[in-house]
């Protein structure tokens, strides 16, 4: 592995010292056999893992400069890319994050065996790190999700002049279309994709873009409070901004939701019918969302106008201003 790694730097302009060498033998070997007792990458031997993952990973400092800054490896798996990158470059200040327990702790124990210090590695999910938020000069995700909603779990870590780096497939282009409107919402700016090529010695040349944002990120608008009820638009600028304003929630069940013979009947299925008194408890005791299953069965006409029988759709106001009274949000939600 070690010529191959050398060839691989040398190729991307990026220096290798003996320690760093030695440091990513002692990876492999960990990596090679926890993964044959849990899932940690599908990618091995030391040609591929050499060039798919080390390699991979170091060349987005031929993109950004991160000697001596914060970084955060958001849903670093095995520790893709942010282990290789502090390896490569070992006075970066680099933070794990990965949502499953077991990976965390391999990411432990890699560091230790490594001699790898200025290391955090947390359990959590990135939705819940707000905390996080605005404390890095750097984000790094090589993670599979759309760029989009990378872009929602990243940027928010970065702070006011900082960048985003998330590497993906060759020809993003679409990917980065779909994100740019979670982009400008979340303060990013200056757009760059830069393509960058993986090779030496005998391997097989690969290529990846890298697409890097920066710009005034603090927070992206998030709310702190619930969203008004009876209000006409969704309170939040992304779809976790939205999901976390709703608070704690509860679902009605099945009244105006059950039926018979094709006819709904809010009662037919040995429930009792819902009251203000119902939401007026709730609201009592914490919740602030209440889902309520609907269905139009028997009461709606045919086509084309498909016509909602008006005493039903009365019925189903009724319950929503229920909740509205009580000061909840209500998720009218349509079944069958």
């Amino acid at each position: 592995m070690d010529e191959l790694l050398r060839a691989g730097f040398a190729a991307l302009g990026l220096p290798l010292d003996a320690a760093a060498l030695a440091r990513f033998q002692t990876y492999y070997t960990l990596l090679d056999e926890r993964s044959k007792v849990m899932n940690l990458t599908a990618i091995h031997g030391e040609t591929d893992v050499a060039q798919l993952h080390f390699l991979d990973s170091a060349a987005l400092l031929t993109v950004e400069p991160l000697a001596g800054k914060s970084v955060i490896d958001v849903g670093t798996g095995a520790g893709f890319p942010g282990l290789p990158l502090k390896i490569a470059q070992p006075d970066i200040s680099l933070t794990l994050l990965d949502s499953l327990d077991k990976r965390v702790r391999f990411l432990d124990d890699v560091c230790a065996a490594t001699g790898l210090t200025d290391v955090t590695c947390l359990h959590t999910r990135a939705e819940e790190a707000s905390e996080l938020h605005g404390q890095f000069d750097a984000a790094v995700s090589r993670a599979v999700a759309r760029l989009y909603l990378l872009c929602e779990l990243c940027l928010p870590f970065v702070r006011t002049g900082g960048v985003f780096l998330a590497m993906k497939g060759p020809d993003c282009a679409a990917e980065l279309d779909e994100a740019r409107s979670a982009i400008r919402k979340l303060g990013g700016t200056d757009e760059r994709t830069a393509t960058i090529s993986v090779k030496g010695g005998n391997l097989a040349e690969q290529k990846f873009d890298v697409v890097q944002l920066a710009g005034e990120v603090d927070e992206p608008d998030e709310p702190d409070e619930p969203a008004e009820p009876g209000s006409n638009e969704i309170t939040g600028e992304t779809p976790w901004a939205v999901a976390k304003s709703l608070g704690l929630g509860w679902n009605l069940g099945n009244q105006l939701d059950a039926h018979s013979n094709g006819v709904a009947n809010e009662t037919i299925w040995g429930n009792r019918k819902a009251t203000q008194a119902l939401f007026d408890k709730l609201a009592a005791a914490g919740i602030t969302t209440v889902r309520i299953p609907v269905t139009w069965m028997g009461h709606i006409g045919a086509a084309p106008g498909y016509e909602i029988e008006k005493a039903w759709l009365d019925r189903v106001a009724e319950v929503v201003g229920y909740a509205e009274n009580a000061g909840l949000n209500a998720i009218v939600n349509i079944h069958h």
